[in-house]
C-alpha cells in the first residue's frame, strides 16, 4: 500500500484510512465469481472513487444482506497459490451454516480480509497454519483470521492497529498501515476489531459484522 502523501495528497494519520490510497493489490472478478490479484499501481489509481471525506466520516460502504460463507471461501480461493507456495496451510473453518447471512460491503470486507490474511502469510513460516472462520456473536457475526506463527507481544498489540506502527517478527515488518485501513473498514460497517496473541503461540486477529436483519443492524 503507498501513503496517499506519496501522491501529493496531505492528510494527518487518523483520516489516512479514509482518504486517498494507492491500490497495490486489486481485486478482479474472473470466472466462478473467483477473484485472483493483481499487483501493481492502476494507472495512478487513488481510491477517490470509493472514499468519501464528508465531515469526517469514514469509508463509502454499501451493506447488503450476503451469505459470510462465501467471503470466508473467496478469501481463501484468493490467497491459496501464495499459501502453497510458501508451504502454509490455508483453510476454512465455518462455526456456522455457509448460507448464514450478514449485512457488509463484499469488496470492502475482502480488503480487510486481504490484509490479515496477507499479513500472516508474511509472517508465518513453511509448515504453520492459517484458518479463516466465522462464529455467532450475540446479533452479529465474529470473523477470525488464526495463525500458528511467531506470535505478538503484549506490548506491541496495544499498537498494531495504529498508523505507522510496525512490529518485526521472523525479521519481516510492514508498512505500518495494513491493520490501521482494516480497523477503519470494520468500523465503517459498525463493527469492532482485535486480536488475541502470545509470543510463540500463534495470533487471532478477530472483528464483526452486523447479521442480516439483527436488531440495531446497518441500514
Amino acid at each position: 500500500i503507498v501513503v496517499a502523501m506519496t501522491a501529493g495528497i496531505v492528510a494527518p494519520p487518523e483520516q489516512l484510512a479514509v482518504l486517498f490510497v494507492r491500490k497495490s493489490r486489486r481485486m478482479q472478478a474472473v470466472g466462478g465469481g473467483k477473484f485472483k490479484t493483481q499487483t501493481g499501481a492502476d494507472h495512478g489509481g487513488l481510491l477517490c472513487c470509493d472514499v468519501e471525506h464528508e465531515k469526517g466520516t469514514g469509508l463509502k460502504i454499501q451493506p447488503i444482506a450476503q451469505p459470510v460463507g462465501a467471503a470466508i471461501r473467496e478469501a481463501v480461493d484468493l490467497h491459496q497459490p501464495l499459501a502453497i507456495e510458501q508451504g502454509i496451510e490455508l483453510l476454512a473453518e465455518l462455526e456456522v451454516e455457509p448460507d448464514t447471512m450478514a449485512l457488509f460491503d463484499r469488496e470492502r470486507v475482502q480488503q480487510a480480509l486481504s490484509n490479515l490474511v496477507g499479513n500472516a502469510l508474511k509472517f508465518c513460516r513453511r509448515g504453520d497454519r492459517i484458518t479463516l472462520g466465522a462464529r455467532r456473536d450475540d446479533g452479529q457475526l465474529r470473523i477470525f483470521v488464526a495463525d500458528t506463527g511467531p506470535g505478538i507481544t503484549r506490548a506491541e498489540q496495544r499498537h498494531v492497529f495504529d498508523p505507522y506502527w510496525s512490529g518485526e517478527r521472523n525479521g519481516k515488518s510492514g508498512t505500518g498501515l495494513g491493520l490501521f485501513i482494516t480497523r477503519g473498514i470494520v468500523e465503517a460497517h459498525g463493527g469492532r476489531i482485535w486480536v488475541e496473541s502470545e509470543p510463540g503461540h500463534g495470533s487471532t486477529f478477530f472483528f464483526t459484522l452486523p447479521r442480516a436483519g439483527a436488531q440495531g443492524a446497518l441500514r
